[in-house]
């Protein structure tokens, strides 16, 4: 009979809908897609110190290699993230987990034409949550975007031209070279 049991179990778990993961494109020419489907089971009640995981695939539809970047935006009740009872991690492409901070881009990792990565998204509420913060909801929305290959690209995409720091040296001496003759004049 336990036997039984424990196939029925294993049977009904393979007819219940499995969620596949969203499947997002980019394409260096810029431009940026959302994810629009839910990452998590909005049917499951979250409890204090429940901890889920889901992931993502992330392709690049571009003819060139892309550095992609993510954010994750935030709707709903503001004590609920705000307090820190909810929080995000991720792994890109089985890389480390490091915290995402809400509404700020994320390095995604650069991708070659074609690649895809798969990203690991890590939601965390926090043991200490009350009746208050179970009672809430919020709406996470993924945004992803990508840049072609520039040489400035080690960071963040559109971080911005790369200076020698011997011009930044140069210019802050010229910077004190004509403060420093302004107060000789005014002196006079």
């Amino acid at each position: 009979m336990i036997s039984l049991l424990g196939e029925f179990a294993v049977l009904s778990a393979m007819l219940l809908p499995a969620m596949s993961p969203p499947d997002i494109e980019l394409s260096p020419g810029g431009g940026s897609a959302s994810v629009t489907e839910p990452l998590f089971d909005p049917d499951v009640r979250w409890v204090p110190g429940d901890v889920w995981e889901t992931n993502m695939v992330v392709r690049n539809a571009g003819p060139t290699v892309a550095s992609a970047r993510f954010r994750v935006l935030v709707e709903g009740d503001e004590h609920l993230h705000g307090e820190g009872m909810l929080w995000l991690d991720a792994s890109i492409d089985g890389g480390p987990w490091r915290t995402v901070e809400w509404s700020t881009w994320t390095p995604g990792g650069t991708l070659e034409a074609g690649e895809s990565i798969q990203v690991e998204l890590r939601g965390s509420f926090h043991e200490a949550a009350t009746n208050r913060h179970q009672d809430s909801s919020v709406d996470l929305e993924v945004v992803w975007q990508a840049a072609g290959p520039r040489s400035d690209m080690d960071g963040l995409p559109g971080a911005g031209a790369v200076i020698s720091p011997w011009w930044i040296v140069l210019g802050l001496f010229a910077v004190s070279l004509g403060s420093w003759m302004y107060r000789l004049r005014q002196e006079r």
